[in-house]
């Protein structure tokens, strides 16, 4: 499918801040994105709440200059020459072409492109780009010619998209170029793609072990991907010994080889058997949610740890490490060129840490500007991000509901009264009307189940009620999630609508939100004997990799394939695809 024609560029108006006024009103920026340029003399950061780009003089390790560039941005690169960068607009959902001419900035074009686009990769030969759009689970492809001049702008266009089966959020060019090559990673859960740029088409995919995978990075040597995930062991439960020891959830770092990932035909297994894992964390310390990390000079590695807002450093993968503690939430990480000094983007400080890695020292932070009070629903966004709340830094509330929603993966909690029947995480979008909560619906106030998760769950210790307040305020803020997939035409949704009346899916399921405040028996049992369910809202289906309580369901028409949901529930192949239809419009 393909854009070209359909979409024409719009001018976006950049406001610069001066030197002088720089920091005089009170806003938070939450910096995501983090590059060095100009030799590593100026540090810019892409603000997703402010929409600015801040200039930091790294030097004097003050601001230089702060640039309204769009509403909310999530990623930043610069193209080959300096003159000119990319920076994702994630909320208009735009790419838009900056100007940057030493601590003045301007924007030349704003591209419209899938919504939600959170990373942007751009090709070796600095002409084409990949947007990754998270929600819409898209790829956008852009090209240009090479200017005339330096002086000229790219006249950036779209030249295709490719629709995947994941939410994708991290991506990486494969190095040499022809064929054009593009590994792609899974938001939420393990999934990994090779992507042909030109096709555009899925070359592999691939499930992996784990979820939340971020920052993919190619080795020096570019013989080798890496890649950060975590990991949840449904076997084993949330209590004191199988969080203390690492067994319940841990965070790694994967590496894969090159060569496996470009040979057709290869599984997962091989993946893994020629690949490296090494565990980041050690007992009684762990490290939640790693974000970001670098590839330095003599094999140094440095890695972000967003859930515990430290970094980590290492001689080698696998090697004893040490850690140093940054702002809130480390998002992004850049690495100087001598690889002495790493540089943390603090999403929720709105500030850069300055981390002297050869004397394992932290310099005074780079504030970015004058910041508000935070609110309520701000003080329950840190809490929720954050594996201090938990035992021993091994999870955060984010581990297991990424960005509010879900990674699928199953865990063993004491949520239910009980172990010995691990259970998928729910999504939290529109958390906030789909009471009574847990699967067995056992908890009537969200409030009790906010303090019951973590203290059964995280194993941490018993919250304030200002905690659970903030905690509550923010969960009622996510929204529930919207379709994801293209409308299907609008006869097969009313029949699918139809079919959902005719068999009384809104007993349990009942519209606006498509669930009631019950527990029914529909055939279901748990490990432990449990039939009666809560019924978890339909809004939003067709976001969810797996379905059910223990999902055994892997995708919505399996639900009635192959489970036959409710029990003895059967469907023609036209009823199942017409039903599927009208839930992935809710």
């Amino acid at each position: 499918m393909t854009f070209r024609g359909m979409w024409t560029f719009g001018l976006a108006v950049c406001v610069m801040v001066p030197t002088l006024t720089f920091g005089a009103e009170a806003r938070l920026r939450k910096p995501e994105a983090l590059i060095l340029v100009d030799g590593g003399a100026r540090l810019l950061t892409a603000n997703r709440g402010a929409g600015t780009i801040s200039i930091v003089d790294v030097e004097s390790k003050r601001v230089a200059a702060e640039v309204k560039v769009g509403r909310g941005l999530a990623d930043l690169k610069e193209l080959p020459g300096g003159r000119w960068l990319l920076a994702v607009d994630q909320a208009a959902g735009e790419l838009v072409l900056v100007e940057r001419q030493g601590d003045v900035i301007r924007c030349a074009s704003a591209t419209p492109v899938a919504s939600d686009p959170a990373r942007v990769v751009v090709g070796a030969d600095g002409l084409r780009a990949v947007v990754v759009s998270r929600w819409s689970r898209t790829l956008t492809f852009l090209a240009w010619d090479r200017p005339a001049s330096p002086e000229v702008p790219p006249a950036v266009r779209v030249v295709s998209t490719l629709a995947l089966p994941f939410s994708p959020l991290d991506a990486a060019a494969v190095p040499g170029g022809s064929p054009a090559r593009l590994v792609v990673a899974d938001a939420f859960g393990g999934r990994l793609a090779l992507i042909d740029q030109d096709a555009p088409a899925i070359v592999s995919d691939w499930n992996l072990p784990g979820h939340n995978l971020r920052s993919l990075r190619f080795s020096p040597d570019g013989r080798t991907l890496a890649l950060l995930g975590q990991f949840v062991n449904p076997v084993n439960r949330t209590t004191f010994d199988d969080i203390h020891w690492g067994f319940l959830a841990h965070s790694e770092m994967q590496t894969f080889r090159l060569d496996d990932l470009l040979s057709p035909g290869v599984d997962v297994e091989t993946l893994l058997e020629n690949g490296r894992a090494a565990t980041i964390g050690n007992v009684g310390s762990g490290s939640a949610d790693p974000s970001s990390f670098a590839f330095g000079p003599g094999g140094v590695l440095v890695v972000a740890l967003a859930g515990t807002d430290e970094v980590a450093t290492a001689l080698g993968l696998g090697r004893p490490y040490k850690r140093q503690s940054v702002g809130r939430r480390p998002s992004a990480l850049a690495l100087s060129l001598d690889g002495r000094t790493a540089y943390t983007a603090d999403a929720l400080d709105d500030a850069i840490s300055v981390v002297d890695l050869a004397d394992r020292k932290v310099a005074a932070p780079i504030v970015l500007g004058t910041r508000p009070e935070p609110t309520l629903v701000e003080e329950g966004e840190r809490l929720f991000t954050s594996a201090r709340i938990g035992r021993e830094g091994w999870m955060s509330c984010h581990t297991c509901h990424t960005d509010g929603h879900t990674a699928g993966v199953l865990v063993d909690t004491m949520t239910d009264g009980s172990y010995g029947a691990a259970k998928q995480t729910p999504t939290l979008l529109g958390v906030g009307q789909t009471g009574p909560w847990t699967w067995l619906g056992r908890v009537d106030r969200l409030e009790d189940q906010v303090r019951k998760s973590i203290t059964t769950t995280l194993r941490g210790a018993d919250p304030t009620d200002r905690q659970v307040d903030a905690l509550t305020a923010y969960l009622r803020t996510l929204e529930p999630p919207k379709p994801v997939v293209a409308a299907a035409p609008a006869e097969a949704v009313a029949r699918g609508r139809a079919v959902f009346a005719s068999h009384d899916c809104a007993s349990c399921h009942a519209a606006p939100e498509y669930t009631t405040p019950k527990a029914y028996d529909v055939g279901l049992t748990d490990a432990v004997g449990s039939r009666a369910f809560n019924p978890p809202s339909l809004r939003g289906a067709s976001r969810r990799a797996t379905f059910l309580h223990d999902a055994s369901a892997r995708s919505l028409p399996d639900v009635f394939q192959s489970i036959q949901h409710p029990a003895g529930t059967v469907l023609t192949p036209a009823e199942i695809a017409d039903l599927v239809a009208f839930l992935e419009s809710l």
